[in-house]
């Protein structure tokens, strides 16, 4: 583990925020299926519930994630 983060923090970035990054590239691949309810996304990306779910794509993306499906889905 300090290997890692010794070479994320040489690269100037961290754990958390390849976490970050890798969850909405995944949610954005699970958003384009219509027929994937909301609430298994977050659940398939470990979040407790929809509402931190929700809070984290908006944050991401700067619309909610029915937004985002709507605008980007199949």
């Amino acid at each position: 583990m300090r290997t890692l983060h010794r070479q994320l923090q040489a690269e100037g970035t961290r754990f958390r925020d390849e976490v970050r990054q890798l969850r909405y590239r995944l949610a954005q691949e699970l958003l384009a299926d219509p027929k994937t309810p909301l609430t298994e996304i977050a659940a398939r990306l470990g979040y407790a519930d929809l509402t931190v779910f929700s809070r984290a794509f908006r944050s991401w993306a700067g619309v909610t994630a029915s937004e985002w499906r709507r605008n980007h889905g199949k």
